[in-house]
């Protein structure tokens, strides 16, 4: 298990509630809009979006093919 950090600050005309719902909360159904052609579909494997909810992402076309992940504010 590995653990890291990143910081990117956007400028954007949404409020940051809805960008932080879209672009972390909900990604799992984002992602495969945005990026079609790298992720195949996305689902909640058990949780409701809060900490501790596991989410399932599918790779297109990539030696990775699956990704999943646990979702952990610290």
């Amino acid at each position: 298990m590995s653990s890291g950090s990143w910081s990117h600050e956007v400028a954007a005309n949404v409020p940051a509630g809805r960008l932080f719902k879209a672009a972390m909360l909900d990604w799992h159904n984002l992602g495969p809009k945005i990026v079609p052609d790298f992720i195949a579909s996305g689902s909640v494997v058990s949780g409701e979006g809060a900490v501790g909810s596991i989410r399932e992402i599918k790779i297109s076309n990539n030696e990775y093919k699956l990704i999943t992940f646990d979702l952990a504010v610290t």
